[in-house]
């Protein structure tokens, strides 16, 4: 709603509130009324309550290029009015040496307590001392406290107090002033500031976003040219907190582009007639808790850029990503296994050494080919799977009952130098897992693998710490951790839940259920996700939001819970927040990226922006999240996993120019607008792309979710979970039980699979 002429009248209310004399235009949207007077600062209320919320007292923000000096100027509106369906306030900023720009900001109503703005700044006249210039809007609270008392998301950049960061992270040093970002290192152009206090939250975001610059943008150098046309996003301190959208984009006081200098400055320049425009929108909103902010705020602006998914052949990805990782399987320093790594594009080994799970994924890998092996046929994939699996069983364990996790091929023998890792221990047991299960419902079982995984699970009963944690990694004599955090205790639930039901061993649940509940106190109540990969330690990062709603999921799944699938949802709304819903072009001399862009790309973690492909082994467990909730937004995500992020794999239809297909890879930066990449495709590439329609396939029957009845299940708590072969299933109840269900196992004659289910 847009009213002219209107009289604001706030006698009355709280004392931060600061009364507009004469609004000359205001706009609603939602419960917010954003209010313009001319020479008054700007007004952001609550309708129902007609408290000023949020206030800005320079609407019109300069930052000018004297030499190697940055100078700010600023002003109001002299003039507002309605033009069409836009509230328009225009006014003129002078620079300290006399260069005069012109202002044109066009307000309108966006859904659900946002405001659009269209900013047009025009150089009338140009000093020869102003070299360069940037325009810049920032608004916060009308009643501002110190920056630490706010939680932020800066998607793949900031999330809370950024309290779990690297030295030299981004928005990583409170006695900064500023924390501005490119908004090419964010998932979604925004920046969300939530007052715990009273559940207050604003966001800035570039709207219509069109990244693009002429120069080079790994350069530390202040540069300028009228060809940058990339933002800059996130929060000050000074006058007051709030947060900010600068264009064209600077970074500082801390930055990824030369980590020496505290600021990377790109200006436009100050010539007579040179005009800037772009777009960015306000929105305000309260919500109960930081998650819940999280959750609110992304999926608004998601919404608002409504993302784009091209379909591609899921059963194409799937074949050739199995089919490359058989191609690499072979035998090195007498030990069968694939490659650390391969060059690209042409596909040769470089590097060998065999590590369980993470990066290297031999046993997930493994399991895979065992499992297509005898699905389709291919008994050379069968013959490989098992010669891996046998390897790793009848090697890997240390004196201590831990797991050895990596092994060298020149010379031949395990990494006595490097510890156990939980996630690396985890991710490869239950690879053994599977493949036990796989072949123990075909009637074939291995007691080999059996017995490997149980005493991994017998030892992480006996290793419990009393508050029902684990530490990140252990030395491999098992006597310390070499890590002693105790974020990651999460990783082992799904294991042991899995273990519980394939032995009616009584004692792995309860060792699952001990470590749910820490994990409940500790990662999901205060919202922290930290330390999922082994080589970013203990920093906020994706893998660990992600493998949370995995372990949470599977508690539900197994005990009908409702409180670990509302810890699922929550995990699953800060996983999302890394990966790419919007997309800008890059230069790259590889087809990946000049026809791709950042599509399917998920920042890593914290203190940089490398990014990879790794969502792409969510798709499942978004798509169970999307069953058992019937929230459509799961759906969507789980589309663009299945979809977006296989397009710079190669596969038959996709050339990429690379030797083989299913080649993509493994770490790349394109956050300076241009390509850099490490060159190299590792195992765990292909494991993410065929492990989700694996698990669709035996799950629902189908491994492309657009196939699927895509609505709830028909029980609401997702009880079941069940592998869809055809074959005749045997009672075979295991004598686990579960509060209020019985845990039940059938084996499935002339099938590849089990068939177990909860209830």
């Amino acid at each position: 709603m847009l009213v002219a002429g209107a009289v604001t009248v706030l006698a009355g209310l709280p004392m931060h509130v600061t009364p507009a004399r004469a609004a000359d235009g205001s706009l609603r949207s939602g419960d917010y009324e954003l209010v313009l007077a001319t020479a008054q600062p700007i007004v952001v209320r609550q309708v129902t309550s007609g408290a000023t919320v949020l206030t800005e007292q320079q609407p019109l923000q300069l930052i000018v290029k004297n030499g190697e000096t940055p100078v700010d100027a600023g002003g109001r509106y002299t003039s507002v009015a309605l033009e069409g369906g836009q509230l328009v306030g225009t006014g003129e900023v002078r620079s300290r040496n006399g260069s005069v720009f012109r202002f044109r900001d066009g307000y309108s109503a966006a859904a659900a307590g946002g405001f659009a703005v269209n900013r047009t700044v025009t150089v009338v006249s140009a000093n020869g001392a102003d070299q360069g210039f940037n325009s810049r809007f920032t608004i916060g609270s009308a009643g501002p406290r110190p920056i630490q008392d706010y939680q932020f998301l800066a998607p793949g950049v900031w999330y809370d107090r950024n309290r779990n960061v690297p030295a030299g992270a981004l928005a990583g040093d409170y006695t900064d002033d500023y924390f501005y970002f490119r908004e090419m290192r964010l998932p979604l152009p925004f920046v969300m500031m939530h007052d715990p206090a009273g559940g207050l939250d604003v966001s800035i975001a570039h709207q219509n976003p069109r990244p693009a610059s002429r120069v080079d943008e790994g350069s530390g150098a202040w540069l300028v040219d009228a060809g940058i046309t990339h933002a800059a996003l996130g929060a000050q301190k000074v006058p007051s907190t709030k947060v900010a959208i600068v264009y064209p984009g600077m970074e500082g006081e801390r930055n990824y582009v030369n980590r020496a200098a505290a600021w990377v400055r790109r200006s436009n320049p100050v010539t007579a007639g040179f005009t800037q425009n772009y777009e960015f929108r306000i929105r305000v909103n309260r919500t109960a808790d930081f998650g819940a902010a999280v959750r609110d705020s992304w999926r608004y602006h998601w919404d608002m850029v409504n993302p784009q998914v091209t379909k591609v052949p899921i059963q194409q990805v799937y074949r050739s990503s199995i089919d490359v990782l058989a191609s690499y399987q072979s035998t090195w320093g007498g030990a069968p296994g694939l490659p650390f790594s391969a060059r690209l594009p042409g596909g040769e080994v470089h590097e060998v050494s065999y590590q369980m799970g993470f990066v290297g994924q031999q046993l997930p890998a493994a399991y895979l080919l065992l499992r297509d092996g005898y699905l389709n046929n291919r008994p050379e994939h069968v013959t490989k799977g098992r010669q891996i699996l046998d390897f790793w069983a009848a090697n890997s364990w240390a004196p201590s009952g831990l797991p050895r996790t990596w092994y060298d091929v020149n010379p031949p023998g395990w990494r006595s130098f490097y510890p156990t890792y939980l996630r690396i221990a985890t991710d490869g047991m239950e690879g053994v897992l599977k493949a036990s299960r796989f072949m123990r419902g075909r009637g074939t079982p291995v007691p080999s693998w059996e017995a490997y995984a149980r005493r991994f699970g017998d030892w992480l009963v006996t290793h419990q710490n009393a508050d029902g944690s684990y530490y990140r990694s252990y030395n491999l004599a098992g006597t310390a951790p070499d890590n002693r955090a105790t974020y990651n205790s999460h990783n082992a639930i799904p294991f042991l839940l899995e273990l519980a039901v394939q032995t009616g061993d009584s004692r792995y649940r309860a060792a699952a259920l001990r470590a749910a509940e820490f994990a409940w106190r500790t990662v999901h109540l205060p919202a922290t996700y930290v330390g999922g990969t082994p080589d970013n330690p203990n920093v906020t990062d994706k893998e660990a939001a992600s493998l949370a709603l995995r372990a949470f999921l599977s508690l539900y799944d197994h005990t009908r819970d409702q409180r670990w699938l509302q810890a699922a949802t929550r995990a699953a709304d800060f996983a999302e927040t890394w990966q790419y819903a919007w997309n800008y072009p890059v230069q790259s001399s590889r087809p990946a990226y000049a026809r791709h862009g950042v599509r399917g790309q998920s920042i890593i973690a914290t203190g940089h922006s490398g990014m990879d492909t790794w969502q792409s082994g969510m798709l499942y467990d978004y798509y169970r999240l999307y069953r058992a909730t019937g929230d459509p937004h799961y759906l969507q995500q789980a589309r663009l996993l299945a979809n977006e992020t296989k397009l710079t794999t190669q596969y038959p239809g996709n050339a990429l120019g690379y030797a083989r297909d299913g080649l993509v890879e493994e770490a790349i930066g394109l956050s300076d607008l241009r390509y850099g990449g490490v060159g190299l495709w590792l195992p765990w590439n292909s494991v993410a792309h065929a492990e989700s329609p694996a698990l669709l396939q035996d799950t629902y029957g189908n491994m492309d979710i657009d196939a699927l009845s895509n609505g709830p299940d028909p029980d609401p708590a997702y009880a079941r979970v069940r592998n869809r072969h055809s074959g005749l299933c045997l009672d075979d109840h295991n004598g686990v039980t579960t509060p209020g269900a019985e845990v039940r196992r059938w084996t499935c004659a002339g099938t590849a699979a089990q068939h177990w289910s909860i209830g």
